[in-house]
Parts: structure tokens; C-alpha cells; sequence
């Protein structure tokens, strides 16, 4: 086996990987906080009581939207595509139930953290959970591998230590770990002294005397 040295830039190779693993695993952290119903019915909620006000003025005063992204308490559950579009304010709204943020893009209802939206707020605070558990995993992972790599100087003896590492390094270091080395051997005294001898005439001296014999 060839002799890896272990630098930076393999820890933070290493690294990578586990942050993708992981990311994974937060990807599959179900966001189930509301339905896109619910999500509907919440912006009906905050819409109603401007709703009247809005339609007896001219729309040149307001952006007509047609999708507004909805969070729980700084949580992103999704964007929802209303029946038709909607004037909706330029500026930033805020009420007890709701906070409206105004965009040139898409606008943004945020579900405050309130006794009205319990529902809500409970769902998103096991999803923030759910995903704290796992960040945690992650950094004392991370924080473990990153102190067997830097107590070994080469690759080998921390590969020996814990046999999993094998599959966080990159290729090139799995293939530069595998390649065999072949070491060239120091001449001596003796093998010099050795050099000009033929043994491969003496050989033939020796076979030939026994099939004479």
C-alpha cells in the first residue's frame, strides 16, 4: 500500500461527505406542517379584513400576485398558488396573527407564534427539532473524525483504527491508498561484490555435469 499523508485538504474532503450524508438525512425530515388547504385558508385569513378596501381601489396601487410563500414562525413550509391573482400591498403588514412581508417577487405570509396558530406552531417546532437532532449528530461526527485524522500522520493506521473512514475519502485517495508501491532495494557491499558473477553460466555447469554423472 502506498503511504497517504493526511493534509487539510483531505479533512476537509472528508468533511463534505459527511455534510452530504447528512443533508440527506434533513432533506427526508418530513415538512408536514400544513396542508396546501390550510395554507390557502391561512391567507384568507390575513386577506379578509383588507380584502373589501383593496377591490374599491385601483390595482395600479398594488402588485397583483398569484403565489405567495407561507413560513410558521420562520419556518419555510412552501409556496401556494392562489385561485386567481390578488393585489397585494408593497409594504410590510404586521398583526397579530400574520406578518405579511411585501416582494417584487413573491411575498411572503409569515404565521406568527400566537395561542390562534397553535396548530401550526407545534408542527414546526417538532420540525425544527427533528432537524436540530440531526445537526447535532452531524457536528460531533464531524468533530470525532476530524480527531482521528489528525492523530495519524498517514492514512493507513487511521483507516485500521475505525474501517468506515474508507468510504467518506474521495476516490483519488482510495486509489492512491491501494496502489502498490514498489521500493527499490539498496545496493550493499555484498550485492556489489555479487554483480559480476554469472549464475546462470554456472548453473548450466552444474545441470550439465549431472546429466553427464
Amino acid at each position: 500500500m502506498a503511504t497517504v499523508r493526511i493534509s487539510d485538504t483531505l479533512i476537509d474532503r472528508v468533511e463534505r461527505k459527511i455534510h452530504d450524508i447528512f443533508n440527506d438525512r434533513l432533506k427526508d425530515v418530513e415538512l408536514n406542517i400544513a396542508t396546501e388547504s390550510e395554507m390557502i385558508e391561512l391567507f384568507n385569513a390575513w386577506f379578509a379584513p383588507y380584502e373589501t378596501a383593496i377591490n374599491a381601489t385601483p390595482k395600479e396601487f398594488f402588485m397583483c400576485r398569484e403565489t405567495v410563500c407561507v413560513d410558521v414562525d420562520g419556518v419555510r413550509i412552501g409556496e401556494i398558488k392562489l385561485p386567481q391573482e390578488k393585489p397585494m400591498p408593497h409594504t410590510n403588514i404586521d398583526t397579530h396573527r400574520f406578518t405579511f412581508m411585501a416582494s417584487n417577487w413573491t411575498p411572503r405570509l409569515r404565521v406568527n407564534n400566537v395561542p390562534e396558530n397553535a396548530k401550526f406552531i407545534e408542527k414546526a417546532e417538532q420540525y425544527r427539532a427533528s432537524r436540530s437532532e440531526i445537526m447535532e449528530e452531524r457536528n460531533n461526527m464531524i468533530r470525532s473524525v476530524k480527531t482521528l485524522l489528525r492523530s495519524h500522520a498517514t492514512l493507513s493506521p487511521a483507516l485500521k483504527k475505525w474501517p468506515p473512514l474508507w468510504d467518506l475519502l474521495d476516490e483519488e485517495y482510495q486509489e492512491r491508498h491501494k496502489k502498490v508501491v514498489v521500493r527499490e532495494k539498496k545496493t550493499t557491499e555484498k550485492d556489489e561484490a555479487l554483480a559480476d558473477i554469472d549464475f546462470d553460466s554456472m548453473t548450466g555447469v552444474v545441470v550439465s555435469s549431472k546429466l553427464k554423472g
